[in-house]
């Protein structure tokens, strides 16, 4: 049997999960294969999207991001800390699969997020999601 996809893999691991904010959303698999830049910029992901210049963006590491998704919490049940290990999984995939796996903000209240690092292949591709933050 051939070994599954990037794009396979990724979206198993993120399957089902929602990403904690005011509203939740799902994770979707996404590639840039036309950049073909050794370093991700802010300013180069504002043009792969199509954004203006003065777009806020902020940039942030995959730690950074999962902090709150990754914590186990005295309180919570076993639902709760069933869902803490699939963040923590999905953070391992991510790093296993992708080199210099970074992580964009674009926008504000309603956010959309890039978790993008290079892929053997030598292009960049990652898991989106957004958040909403008022």
């Amino acid at each position: 049997m051939a070994e599954p996809s990037l794009s396979e893999t990724l979206t198993q691991a993120a399957d089902g999960l929602l990403f904690p904010s005011e509203s939740e959303f799902l994770f979707t698999y996404f590639e840039w294969p036309n950049y073909q830049g050794k370093r991700l910029y802010a300013s180069s992901v504002l043009r792969l999207l199509g954004c203006p210049a003065d777009t806020p963006i902020e940039k942030k590491t995959l730690d950074e991001l999962f902090k709150n998704a990754t914590e186990v919490q005295d309180w919570y049940g076993e639902e709760e800390n069933a869902m803490v290990q699939r963040f923590i999984q999905l953070k391992e995939t991510l790093n296993e699969q992708l080199k210099n796996v970074q992580v964009f903000r674009v926008g504000k209240i309603q956010i959309d997020v890039y978790i993008v690092g290079k892929t053997p292949e030598g292009h960049w591709a990652g898991l989106q999601t957004k958040v909403v933050e008022t």
